[in-house]
């Protein structure tokens, strides 16, 4: 299994990580852009924002666009992700979230990823049940942003996951 680790959406927590990308998803109809997306918007001085207006990104779903993160973030790269329209977001997006991140990771050789997780209408179990399930592709090492109740539910699923593959040994 995958090593996860936690982080809350804090830039203060953000700058104790330390990761070789930051992926955040971002949908096509948000705008200012928010949550975590935002907190990078904000640590980026509006480069974000900048890259939406010049046309670079839309938030259109599976969309990339590759930032170089200089010295206002903890990781050398950060990777925006469109993921669509918020409404109608479902697990089945989620999955091409997954394929289309660790895909995208995975071209560019990175081993550990900050992740953000859109999660709209799923619960924190589906959402983890799903990236356990998925593949990693190389990627050696996650840390997940997400709130303390977030983390514990995960952290749950993770616990459960865990005892399943040792009763199999």
């Amino acid at each position: 299994m995958i090593p996860i680790r936690f982080i809350a959406a804090d830039l203060r927590r953000w700058d104790e990580a330390s990761a070789d990308a930051l992926v955040v998803p971002i949908f096509s109809d948000v705008r200012p852009l928010r949550g975590a997306a935002g907190l990078v918007d904000w640590r980026m001085c509006g480069l974000l924002s900048k890259q939406i207006v010049r046309g670079r990104v839309a938030g259109d779903e599976l969309e990339a666009l590759l930032i170089p993160a200089d010295k206002r973030l903890p990781v050398h790269k950060i990777f925006v992700i469109g993921i669509g329209s918020r409404e109608g977001f479902n697990v089945d997006r989620l999955d091409d979230y997954f394929d289309h991140v660790f895909d995208t990771l995975a071209a560019v050789r990175s081993r550990s990823a900050m992740l953000v997780i859109p999660h709209e209408e799923l619960t924190s179990e589906e959402i983890m049940e799903r990236l356990l399930s998925c593949d990693h592709r190389g990627v050696d090492e996650l840390v997940l942003v997400e709130e303390a109740e977030s983390q514990r539910a995960m952290l749950a699923v993770i616990d459960r996951e865990k005892r399943r593959a040792s009763a199999f040994r």
